[in-house]
């Protein structure tokens, strides 16, 4: 694909599109607000759609099949050996699958298959491994969670205080002091049921003097993430410090519990709506607002690392479309434009993000703004990233104890 993706030929058009249909009703006393935003959306919707017609090929100009032109032998591939699973009706498994660049060329009778491809194709033997079409993730926030973890110590399959200490002293010497020095949660994410800070030997995560420990000159700390609700993070004494907590503070702020010893000083442990993302508590967000979840040179690095992960789970197509604003729809164009994205991508931004510390109710006029900015990234033509719709609905965490709630 190319170096750059452009603004579509039509952007004249779209810059028409959005000057109409929102106005009267926008200026309607009759019409309540959050009907105002949402026959918006219905407006937006419908100039989307006509938007993707415009780019769509009509049926008399549609584009003539790919050539079955000679291509180098490195991009035509032939998996055997295995059982391949097109998923297409048929009772019988083929033989044989050919791949040729990035694309299936064919499959069924090995013979058959090894003569389509070519002489000069590159056999792969599967040793009984199973081929299946690639995986469609629709929810998976590759981009986010790549960002958020790519900066952060690794604490996964610490076992006791003792190895979380270590790890913590031996990345605290390469960290100048005074910057912050992050962990990941304990255990298996994301919803931490197999395993969790609780299978620790302590059976709870390290208080403020452990992790004192590790660094005294950097803030520490144990992150908490969602949807697990309530939850439970750590810091060392520095940390609390940077943020303002101490003895004073009372035991409780807003749906946060500040754990306290015997001689009403904290531990380091916060308890309660305590995660770095879908939290909404006001006393929370403040204080992640004054530490460096997202750091911006993670973004990209962050990103292709996640992709591989879940290239790894058989994971080639997502549908990002929560928490999607500008800067994160311009860090997606630009891994395209690099040509470096191991995944289709389809992106819809947010028409209000939330859950995250930073996120901000927005006014009606801030809102019909994010639907024009999102109607005139509209591109439905790149190879590998792609951008249409937006978001409308409501989400965050989905842990099973929600469901035994007697009241909302």
């Amino acid at each position: 694909m190319g170096a750059e993706h452009k603004r579509p030929p039509h952007s004249n058009v779209l810059q028409s599109l959005c000057a109409h249909s929102c106005d009267e009703r926008q200026s309607s006393p009759e019409v309540p607000a959050r009907l105002q935003r949402g026959l918006a959306a219905i407006d937006f919707i419908a100039r989307v759609l006509s938007v993707y017609g415009r780019q769509r090929r009509p049926p008399s100009q549609s584009a003539p099949p790919r050539p079955p032109a000679k291509v180098p032998a490195s991009e035509t591939v032939v998996f055997t050996g295995g059982t391949i699973r097109p998923l297409d009706g048929r009772a019988a498994a083929p033989e044989a699958l050919a791949v040729r660049d990035g694309r299936v060329l064919g499959y069924g009778d090995r013979a058959e298959v090894r003569e389509q491809a070519g002489g000069g194709a590159t056999t792969v033997e599967l040793d009984g491994a199973t081929v299946i079409p690639g995986l469609v993730d629709t929810h998976p926030h590759v981009l986010h969670f790549g960002a958020f973890e790519h900066p952060l110590l690794r604490l996964w399959d610490a076992e006791d205080w003792a190895e979380i200490i270590a790890r913590l002293r031996a990345r605290a010497e390469t960290f100048p002091p005074g910057t912050w020095l992050m962990g990941t949660p304990v255990g298996e994410p994301h919803y931490f049921i197999r395993r969790s800070w609780r299978d620790l030997a302590e059976r709870k995560l390290p208080d403020r003097t452990a992790l004192d420990r590790a660094s005294t000159r950097h803030p520490v700390m144990i992150q908490a993430w969602a949807p697990v609700m309530p939850n439970v993070c750590a810091f060392n004494s520095a940390a609390l410090a940077a943020l303002g907590i101490s003895r004073t503070t009372p035991d409780r702020v807003e749906n946060v519990w500040i754990e306290k010893d015997v001689h009403g000083d904290p531990t380091g442990r916060l308890h309660g709506s305590v995660n770095n993302y879908y939290t909404n508590d006001p006393f929370m967000n403040g204080l992640l607002r004054k530490v460096p979840l997202l750091q911006p040179d993670a973004v990209l690095p962050g990103t292709i690392a996640a992709m591989a992960r879940y290239n790894q789970m058989g994971v080639t197509t997502v549908y990002e479309g929560h928490a999607m604003g500008a800067p994160e729809i311009a860090a997606w164009r630009a891994l395209a434009a690099r040509d470096v994205l191991t995944l289709r991508v389809l992106a819809a931004p947010d028409c209000e993000s939330y859950g995250l510390p930073w996120s901000k109710s927005l006014s009606d006029d801030e809102f019909r703004a994010r639907l024009e900015q999102a109607l005139a990234g509209v591109e439905t033509s790149g190879e590998t990233f792609r951008q249409s719709g937006v978001t409308l609905s409501r989400g965050g965490p989905c842990w099973p104890g929600f469901l035994r709630r007697h009241e909302p």
